[in-house]
């Protein structure tokens, strides 16, 4: 994953994965992630199916632009992790059938 965080919004900007479907449990874990640190919303980029299938949901512009600059200011939080299993970050909060809301 590689992003940038705003305030207390997080926007990813690439993925990378060799195997299927890894890059799905990589997003699940970082959304996991991103909500235990509290951040305020996470701009996901454009939309695309396995995004929506993921429960993202597309943004008019003016309406992400005012969300953006209503978290800009706020104190950023610390979203840094060392190396760590997806699996682990997913045991805790996963219930399945269920879809990771950040």
């Amino acid at each position: 994953e590689l992003g940038y965080q705003v305030g207390r919004c997080y926007c990813s900007l690439t993925g990378f994965s060799k195997a299927k479907s890894a890059g799905t449990v990589q997003l699940m874990a970082l959304g996991v992630h991103l909500h235990a640190r509290g951040l305020s919303f996470w701009d996901f980029g454009m939309g695309m199916t396995y995004k929506h299938e993921l429960g993202a949901k597309d943004t008019e512009r003016m309406e992400f632009v005012g969300r953006l600059h209503g978290t800009r200011e706020d104190e950023p939080t610390d979203i840094s992790l060392t190396p760590t299993p997806a699996a682990s970050l997913l045991r805790p909060a996963f219930v399945p059938g269920s879809r990771v809301l950040v």
